[in-house]
């Protein structure tokens, strides 16, 4: 009677692995249920369960109880290994005395391993998909005790296989996400591109414009004469034409060369150029600007790619500063480090910092903290393409609700 009942139990035990196991998708949680079934059930000190990866040819622990180290070996290798490889159940009374077994993991989780059990774990095509490993049981593993695991590890192995499944889904969803994503922001930037173009060319259509204005408005000054009473209203004209036109001249530089060759260039000047160009922006925003630009040496470097590269890191700055309710604010800092024998730009704001989860996607093509469809998040990764083209360094230090400075570092001469 008391073995017919222990027989229902365990029954019953099956019935609820084979539910709880076809209810979890997470290998994790998989892997927790599996453990504690088996220990409560089979007492022994210690149960890992291992996944088999035949793709890489490893076995590794998806949980190793009382142990956070994972182990990890290859197919054919130790007990877990062997078990992997010829799909047959191993039962060691002694384990440093089986030449199989491989005390290395022993030492490292500072534990002694006197006798183990290890059943292979099947999927519904019959390969090998797990192994599940039993040291140091606490009485002796009759008959039962092996059925019943052998039990477990087909419901654990049609879990596995499920798991794994829904893990490839995933994965694969979030790969074709990305993909659709990628071809968005390509599209984005194609219509960005063929703008970019057609602003080129309107630019270029204003200045001849621009100019005949200016020579007709000189004239116009010289027929008049200096006493006339509209000389005022010409001087105004002519004033905003000027501006108009020295905007235009900046956007040509800036635009005008994207690539380029190498040419010596004076740093301080191509600076304050690209500083010119966003000063207007910053006055309409209440950006107040400190700049520190020291007289520096010129190098040979592409013009029309720093500048770039500066643009970027201005604008930057104006998003994250503008995001600070109380005081707007962007330093710009340059400077010859004679004893490194190079120039260092730095480029501060004062907004609210980049999280620390972001700082290793600053960088990366299509990373964007902006509004979507504000930005392509292309920026910093032309950055730091254009500044190590010249053979330099880009890096930022960030500081949460005090503000970020990205340093751009090129050297002298090379």
């Amino acid at each position: 009677m008391v073995e017919t009942s222990e027989q229902i139990r365990r029954l019953q035990r099956l019935l609820e692995a084979a539910i709880l196991l076809n209810s979890k998708l997470s290998l994790k949680d998989l892997t927790e249920i599996i453990l504690e079934i088996v220990r409560t059930d089979v007492p022994v000190e210690r149960v890992t369960a291992f996944r088999v990866d035949h793709e890489k040819q490893i076995v590794y622990s998806l949980v190793a109880q009382e142990a956070d180290e994972e182990i990890r070996l290859p197919i054919g290798s130790g007990i877990a290994g062997t078990v992997a490889r010829f799909g047959t159940e191993i039962d060691v009374t002694d384990a440093y005395a089986d030449s199989r077994f491989n005390p290395t993991f022993d030492r490292i989780l500072n534990f002694q391993t006197k006798d183990l059990l290890a059943l292979p774990v099947f999927n519904r095509e019959g390969d090998v998909v797990g192994v599940l490993e039993l040291l140091n049981r606490l009485r002796p593993i009759d008959e039962s005790d092996i059925n019943f695991l052998r039990g477990i590890a087909i419901y654990v192995g049609l879990a596995m296989q499920n798991a794994w499944l829904y893990q490839q889904a995933l994965m694969k969803q979030q790969v074709e996400e990305e993909l659709v994503q990628m071809r968005d922001r390509l599209a984005q930037m194609e219509r960005v591109t063929m703008m970019a173009q057609a602003v080129s060319g309107v630019v270029h259509e204003l200045n001849n414009p621009l100019a005949i204005a200016m020579g007709n408005l000189g004239l116009l000054k010289d027929d008049l004469g200096p006493l006339t009473e509209h000389l005022n209203h010409l001087v105004a004209v002519e004033s905003a034409i000027d501006r108009t036109a020295m905007a235009v001249r900046r956007f040509v530089n800036l635009a005008g060369d994207y690539g380029g060759e190498y040419q010596t260039t004076d740093l301080e000047n191509l600076l304050r150029q690209v500083i010119e160009l966003r000063r207007p922006e910053w006055e309409h925003f209440g950006i107040s600007a400190t700049i520190e630009v020291e007289s520096m040496p010129a190098i040979h470097v592409q013009q029309g790619q720093l500048q770039l590269a500066f643009m970027h890191l201005l604008l930057n700055a104006e998003d994250a500063c503008i995001r600070n309710p109380i005081e707007k604010r962007i330093s710009v800092r340059a400077q010859h480090i004679d004893e490194r024998r190079a120039i260092q730009i730095e480029i501060e704001d004062n907004g609210p910092g980049i999280p620390k989860a972001a700082h290793e996607q600053v960088f990366k093509a299509f990373y964007t903290t902006k509004a979507a469809g504000s930005a392509a998040g292309l920026g910093l990764t032309a950055v730091r393409a254009i500044v190590e083209r010249h053979h330099g360094r880009v890096w930022f230090v960030t500081r949460r609700g005090r503000g970020t400075t990205f340093t751009v570092e090129l050297p002298d001469a090379f």
